[in-house]
């Protein structure tokens, strides 16, 4: 036995020398290293009900670090950033999020991370939902009817939001549609949220929990027609028949000799006069002052005026003797 302790100072730093250079190998091998990984996802838990945590991250960056075969082995997906929201209030408010890496032989080189958020009331309400709709060219939305339908089979013109209480200021809800060229029912329209013109979204990523809406469709009911439109025209009276002989036609009067006519652009486009049913002279021989109906118009047009007076004058043609009386 005495080969055992024989110069042990000198096998003692041999076998020192051994382990050192062994461990110097295996780490060269499998060095320690360090590894930043981003936008690991943060997770929120206990939150109260009546409050939302506003301009919260939903993600973070972690560093960890560890023997490099098991850090190759950390991902977003096996790393935890917890948040304890159980004791929250309304406030500015300084969070600790808890930080843990859940691969064998990884740390964290931070434990927790803390950071700001503000805390508001969450609040429910109801939000009226708009109809904007578009007309197509020589067509008029007349009426507009939204209804929204909720899980609840309940049928009304509003949307039911919770969300901070300071998410409703200025906000409106709408649906859009067009351009709108007949009547007509448009289910499944996504509602949309406005404040000052900018389009808001819901839900609101940078809020927790999520503000939530108890319907994302609503239908349009849409009344439409094509205005209707006034010209001035000129109204013609073109007598039937001829007078007496040695008699003559000198003059027609018309009073108006203009009135107006309203209806459709198209229906419009198409009238340049309007002609009054003709005024039998046969035989006569004398003026003929007549109340005369404006029933010539096309359809669907109309005119605020009646009926006109026409004046037909009549006079001896003096170039011819009139034939002579029985």
């Amino acid at each position: 036995m005495s080969w055992i302790v024989e110069n042990w100072q000198l096998k003692l730093l041999a076998g020192v020398l051994s382990f050192g250079l062994f461990v110097a190998v295996a780490f060269q091998q499998n060095p320690v290293v360090t590894k930043l990984i981003k936008d690991v996802p943060v997770s929120y838990e206990n939150a109260p009900s009546d409050v939302e945590l506003i301009n919260a991250p939903g993600r973070q960056n972690v560093t960890v670090y560890g023997l490099a075969s098991s850090v190759n082995n950390v991902t977003q997906t096996n790393l935890q950033v917890k948040v304890d929201l159980s004791r929250v209030k309304p406030g500015l408010q300084v969070l600790t999020a808890s930080v843990r890496a859940l691969v064998p032989g990884v740390s964290v080189t931070s434990d927790h991370v803390n950071f700001s958020a503000s805390v508001e009331d969450r609040v429910t309400k109801q939000i009226t939902v708009e109809a904007r709709t578009t007309s197509a060219p020589g067509w008029q939305v007349t009426k507009a009817t939204v209804t929204v339908t909720t899980p609840s089979n309940q049928n009304s013109g509003a949307v039911t939001v919770a969300a901070p209480r300071s998410f409703f200021d200025g906000l409106t809800a709408y649906v859009t549609f067009g351009p709108v060229s007949a009547n007509a029912t448009v289910p499944n329209l996504p509602i949309h949220y406005e404040r000052a013109g900018k389009e808001v979204q819901l839900p609101n990523n940078n809020v927790i929990p999520l503000p939530t809406a108890d319907a994302v469709t609503a239908a349009l009911s849409i009344e439409a027609s094509k205005p209707k439109q006034t010209i001035n025209v000129p109204v013609v009276e073109t007598p039937s028949g001829t007078p007496a002989t040695g008699y003559r036609i000198t003059a027609v009067s018309i009073a108006p000799l203009f009135i107006d006519v309203s209806g459709s652009a198209d229906d419009l486009s198409r009238i340049d006069s309007v002609i009054l049913p003709a005024i039998a002279v046969d035989g006569a021989t004398q003026t003929i002052t007549r109340a005369v109906r404006v029933s010539t118009l096309p359809p669907n047009t109309s005119s605020s005026i009646a009926q006109v007076t026409v004046t037909i004058t009549i006079q001896r043609n003096p170039a011819t003797s009139p034939s002579p009386g029985p």
